[in-house]
């Protein structure tokens, strides 16, 4: 696998989706022509269920003829462009482009629908296309992390609270931590698509269009939606209710969140004065226009940045309630935020697989940090020592935080101001002192938990 590249295909780009941050798999889900193609195999759909439950309606033959100019091969997005120019409204432009290339079964077209039936399933569609993929792509940074996970599983380092040095674990505990994060989400992603829900229920949602054709509205629409592929919702208006796509949109958001978290963690740990981790680069990377000595790890910066963006959509999002059965605040919105969710998130979690992947991990320096506080990160150890010896456990906090703060401003080791109080020597021997001050004895369940966690993701 190979680091990613800005794309420098296409020319008058507007939107970075497009170019810089474009994934061209997902990017193609929400291309124009494909949004149309969903459209029609919604109007194909509907025309062949008609077709099954009343022939008399829709003829098969009328129906197939339907089926087989439903496609952008025969329906050119160009001419759908030119009719709504004409008569401002997107899906009567399909229906009249679809009409023009299928002859007289053209007037069969649309048959009870109302333009939400239509687009709102085909959103679902591509909803659910979009998750696949994301899904998809999920698995392989769930292999990276799975990996280096085992890789990094008793290579001892320092975690940190508020900042500052903490107590000692392991970088595979760490990094089990993200592993864990993300094998969450995927699984609440794979439960989502039951909320990209499709309708085939008129005007608003009483199917009063067709009933009174004599169909049965129920039968039709899970006959539809089976069809393509897509849930109905227990009750929908015009428009299914708005939850149930920011169900899904949390769950990407929080996603982008996961990954902002990791890219953070690790940023942080690319600082020049910690130094454990850093990005890979090739040869002719540049750091900056001036100071050639940079390596900046801006693939973590790109990320961090970009799961803010996603942050404010879902805002936006939350903004969109539409009035009664049904108005178009939404539709502005969704045709902007949709394309931008799932293409960014993507872009996102293909960019942290790669840093996974590739990031070097620098083994002894991280064991090295253990030791920048001078073995203070073991106070908590003697002090819960010195409390099962039969010390005070509060005398017992309070004299040891005094030494391992006087060691660290003095810049002398912990041990050897432990071994020369007379307080301490009442309870612990010098040897079970030095015996207490090594990091790899004191790391718990870090091992433990950390190959749970991998039992649990390695395929």
């Amino acid at each position: 696998m190979a680091m990613m590249d800005i794309s420098t295909e296409g020319e008058h780009i507007v939107h970075p989706i497009d170019s810089r941050y474009k994934v061209e798999e997902m990017n193609r889900i929400w291309e124009e022509e494909n949004q149309l193609q969903k459209m029609l195999d919604v109007e194909a759909a509907l025309s062949l269920a008609i077709s099954e439950m009343k022939p008399e309606l829709v003829s098969p033959d009328d129906a197939r003829v339907i089926k087989e100019n439903a496609t952008i091969t025969k329906v050119k997005l160009s001419r759908t462009k030119q009719i709504e120019s004409e008569i401002h409204h997107d899906v009567m432009a399909v229906v009249k482009a679809l009409a023009e290339q299928s002859g007289e079964a053209g007037g069969k077209i649309h048959l009870g629908a109302t333009s939400a039936d239509i687009t709102e399933t085909a959103k679902a569609m591509l909803v659910n296309e979009s998750i696949d993929l994301i899904l998809e792509d999920s698995k392989k940074l769930l292999e990276a992390l799975v990996k280096r996970t085992e890789e990094t599983k008793d290579w001892v380092c320092i975690d940190r609270t508020h900042g500052q040095h903490a107590v000692p674990t392991t970088y595979g505990f760490k990094i089990a931590g993200y592993l864990d994060q993300v094998g969450v989400i995927i699984e609440r992603l794979e439960g989502d698509k039951k909320y990209a829900v499709g309708k085939i229920a008129g005007a608003v949602g009483t199917a009063n269009s067709y009933t009174e054709l004599g169909l049965d509205a129920i039968v039709l629409e899970r006959e539809v939606l089976k069809s393509l592929g897509v849930q109905a919702n227990a009750h929908s208006r015009q428009l299914p209710p708005r939850d149930n796509f920011l169900f899904i949109m949390s769950d990407l958001t929080i996603y982008a969140n996961i990954l902002d978290k990791i890219a953070g963690d690790l940023w942080n740990l690319c600082r020049t004065e910690i130094g454990e981790v850093t990005e890979a680069t090739s040869s002719k990377q540049v750091g900056s226009s001036t100071m050639p000595h940079k390596k900046n790890p801006f693939r973590l910066e790109r990320v961090m940045g970009m799961s803010a963006i996603l942050r404010g959509d879902l805002v936006t999002e939350f903004e969109l309630n539409f009035s009664h059965a049904r108005d178009l605040k939404q539709s502005a919105p969704y045709r902007y935020r949709y394309p931008e969710f799932f293409i960014t998130l993507d872009y996102m979690i293909r960019m942290m697989t790669n840093l996974i992947t590739f990031m070097k991990i620098d083994k002894q320096k991280a064991y090295d940090n253990v030791f920048f506080t001078k073995g203070s990160v073991m106070a908590e150890r003697v002090m819960t020592e010195l409390a099962e010896s039969g010390m005070d456990r509060q005398a017992a906090h309070e004299r040891v935080k005094q030494l391992a703060w006087k060691a660290m401003s003095e810049n002398k080791m912990l041990v050897d101001f432990l071994l020369n109080d007379a307080e301490i020597a009442k309870y612990l021997s010098e040897d079970k002192l030095r015996e207490l001050m090594n990091p790899e004895t004191y790391l718990g369940i870090a091992s433990l938990k950390t190959q749970m966690i991998i039992d649990k993701y390695k395929r």
